[in-house]
């Protein structure tokens, strides 16, 4: 229509003359094979088409025209512009009606159009003005890539989204993909490429890069045309900036992972559970502390959530389930604790807490944290089980009462007998600061006490409360974790220990009195004592050495006797004469053990290193008549060097080895001599609790033998003076040897003791310390 404007103003007219002209030419051409009611058709035709093209006048032109050559050359008289019969006068007029109102129609239709297409045109302004307005809005280009030419075409937009400025883009592929960031050019080729190949839709992220230098993010989509032989011709789609998007999903991913980040560190499991009008139920969330809680993966208890429920103890599902719908109907906090039963069997405490959320399709969602409780748990019952077992003790401590606090010197527990003697009780103090329990001036005497305690310092004070005074005993109580959670006090009521106290004390100062006058009695008696020993001892040596001489006359002349007048007397003086001389003899050997217990009583110690291998070869030498006569067996384990007196310690073995022989049993003797550190003694005999500061550091030598043994019951009395245990016909003997022995090794500091049963020989032991120098 905007092209027939533009044409000469006579054309219109011309084409409803020429539209006519060709009717009637092919009515008169074909007029001998077709009908007169047929002909009117072409001059119709030739109607609409000027009306169409020419307008409402134009068609009126061509109906004049129509009307003029049916007349002349189809209605008779034929070529003449007459009418001589009334019905062709109707058909005339009939087609010129006819003409007229397809003339009406057909200019009204084409008036319509017009007004249409103008509309169009304002509606395609208009559209493209909004295009162009909300590509630009929305950071958005249009672009079309003709595959055959390889032409690219694309808006403004498109130019501005790469950087360029408008209208310099040359429409080549090549000056396109120089925007494109290097690393991602071959992940766009290859996704253009990918399209082609699959015949999908175009769709790609990737960076451009700005003249600026400045990176950005942008999203093509397309869509490939394709020729009738299968072959792609054109692509043609849009480019769409998405930075913000990407900042928002790198900033989603970062808090994303702060978030994982912050579920890895919560001690319980982040949650979210949702609830389907109905009745289905489900997690939708689960952090990977699900591991702990559950012993599940998180997707093990996404795919299958009935799992948590078969986890709960049979004695909490029910009140859980109960709780839980609770909160979704009135759409209340979620808090309540319950035991699971994980696969690996061990119970556990958790605490779930959760606030629900009612969305649009009725469908309700808990966003919540699941705790592991099961410490706090074991710490309550242990709790509870400990303050029961203080209640049960400080209750019946007696004399006394014993108090908890915690940090604010808030008393947790308060009992004990001693409570009932005072105006105090429960009611008193438990839940009560120790300030609300007392007055001023006492809580100031009070609150260092305290504060020492929980700072982890144990103490004890006197303090004197009323007409009482208490021993208060201050003590820090520590948690698992080793950390002070409380402070204990117990005091016990010491008014008549006190009073006592002062009564013993007076008591005891007269008893000291008492006994440092009696002691000064006793060291006069003991120094009198001693000087008698002494006299004692010098009259004993002094007797025993002068009726030596006596007793050596009357032996010898004794057995002169029985010389020279044995068997010229009668057998009766023979007989006197032998109880004589056997007299004679004892009392000579009792003398010589008198004087010899004397002696070494008397004897000064030479003290000097002592080779027991060398004392031991010398005693076996000087008794070897003994030993021969015996058939005995002497054997000795490797023995020190002491320090001690040769002389006593060659009497002392000789004694006991000759005991052993003298005793022996019906069996050849058999005599082991050895020697041990009694520190090595000890560890031995796996003394745990002794300690080598403990244990005197001496030689224990032990002499054992296989003789008659000896009853344990006289294991103290054969040390004694003249003590025996046998008659002299059956062993002879004056009963001083041991008695010796033993005051031999009281001079040297050691000890002596036998260890034996009757009939199975005897152990005698002695030691000798090493203090006195050892090798």
């Amino acid at each position: 229509m905007r092209v027939l404007q533009r044409l000469p103003p006579f054309l219109p007219y011309g084409v409803a003359i020429a539209s006519t002209a060709v009717a009637l030419l092919l009515s008169l051409w074909l007029q001998d094979i077709i009908s007169r009611s047929v002909i009117g058709t072409f001059f119709y035709i030739a109607i609409v088409i000027s009306t169409w093209y020419g307008g409402r006048r134009p068609g009126i032109v061509a109906i004049a025209l129509s009307a003029s050559a049916i007349n002349y050359y189809f209605m008779p008289p034929i070529s003449q512009i007459y009418i001589s019969d009334w019905q062709d006068v109707f058909r005339l007029a009939l087609f010129v009606s006819v003409a007229l109102i397809i003339n009406t129609l057909t200019a009204n239709l084409q008036e319509s159009k017009r007004k249409l297409e103008i509309l169009n045109c304002r509606l395609a302004e208009e559209s493209a003005s909004r295009l162009r307005v909300a590509l630009k809005a929305a950071q958005m280009g249009m672009w079309d890539w003709n595959l055959v030419t390889g032409e690219i075409t694309w808006s403004p937009e498109h130019e501005q989204l790469l950087g360029l400025s408008p209208g310099s883009f040359d429409g080549r592929y090549e000056t396109f993909e120089a925007c494109v960031y290097p690393d991602d050019q071959e992940g766009l080729n290859q996704a253009v490429t990918d399209s082609l190949q699959n015949r999908v839709p175009y769709y790609h992220e990737y960076r451009v890069v700005w003249a600026d230098g400045s990176i950005h993010w942008v999203e093509g989509r397309g869509q490939t045309l394709y020729g009738e032989d299968g072959q792609p011709v054109r692509i043609s789609g849009t480019i769409l900036s998405i930075d913000q998007r990407k900042q928002a999903e790198l900033d989603l991913q970062a808090r994303e992972a702060r978030f994982q980040r912050l579920a890895s560190n919560i001690a319980g499991m982040l949650y979210q559970y949702m609830l389907h009008p109905d009745g289905s139920d489900r997690f939708t969330y689960a952090s990977a502390k699900c591991r702990d809680i559950y012993e599940l993966e998180p997707d093990e208890l996404l795919q299958d959530s009935g799992q948590s429920w078969d986890m709960i103890h049979p004695d909490d599902v029910q009140r859980v389930r109960q709780q839980k719908l609770n909160s979704a109907e009135h759409l209340d906090r979620f808090d309540t604790e319950f035991r699971l039963l994980p696969p690996s069997g061990v119970v556990r405490w958790v605490r779930a807490v959760s606030q629900p959320e009612r969305l649009s399709n009725g469908d309700i969602i808990w966003d919540g944290l699941i705790l592991d409780i099961t410490d706090r748990k074991r710490a309550e019952q242990e709790l509870r089980e400990s303050k029961e077992r203080y209640r049960t003790l400080v209750e019946n401590f007696p004399n006394g009462a014993v108090l908890l606090f915690d940090h604010d010197l808030r008393y947790m527990l308060a009992a004990g007998q001693a409570l009932t003697e005072t105006e105090l009780n429960l009611t008193n103090l438990e839940g009560k600061t120790i300030w609300e329990a007392f007055d001023p001036e006492f809580c100031q005497l009070l609150e260092p006490h305290y504060r020492t305690a929980l700072a982890g310092n144990s103490h004890v004070v006197e303090i004197p409360f009323g007409d009482r005074i208490y021993s208060v005993h201050f003590i820090p109580v520590y948690d698992d974790q080793g950390q002070v959670n409380l402070g204990m006090v117990m005091s016990q009521n010491i008014t008549l220990q006190k009073q006592a106290e002062q009564v013993l004390k007076t008591a005891r100062d007269e008893l000291e009195r008492q006994v440092q006058e009696r002691t000064r009695e006793l060291q006069k008696l003991t120094d009198q004592l001693q000087r008698s020993n002494q006299e004692l001892e010098q009259f004993a040596y002094v007797a025993s050495h002068d009726l030596q001489e006596p007793l050596r006359a009357v032996t010898s002349f004794t057995q002169l006797l029985a010389q020279d007048y044995q068997g010229q007397l009668d057998a009766d003086a023979d007989t006197y004469i032998e109880f004589i001389v056997d007299g004679a003899t004892r009392m000579q050997q009792l003398i010589r053990d008198l004087l010899a217990y004397s002696r070494t009583g008397r004897y000064e110690l030479h003290l000097q290193p002592v080779d027991c291998n060398a004392i031991l070869k010398r005693v076996k030498r000087d008794l070897q008549v003994a030993i021969a006569e015996n058939q005995a067996v002497i054997t000795a384990d490797p023995l020190p060097t002491i320090t001690a007196d040769p002389s006593q310690i060659t009497y002392l073995l000789q004694n006991l080895i000759g005991n052993s022989l003298k005793y022996r049993s019906e069996a050849a003797p058999s005599i082991h001599i050895s020697a041990k550190n009694n520190i090595e003694e000890a560890r031995d005999d796996t003394i745990q609790e002794v300690s080598p500061q403990s244990v005197a550091k001496e030689w224990v030598f032990s002499i054992r033998d296989n003789g008659i043994g000896i009853e344990p019951k006289y294991a103290e009395r054969i040390f004694g003076i003249f003590q025996r245990l046998h008659t002299r016909d059956e062993y002879p003997g004056t009963g001083l040897g041991l008695a010796i022995c033993q005051k031999i090794i009281e001079r040297h500091a050691g000890r002596i003791w036998v260890e034996s049963q009757l009939g199975q020989g005897a152990t005698f032991f002695f030691t000798i310390p090493i203090e006195r120098g050892t090798q």
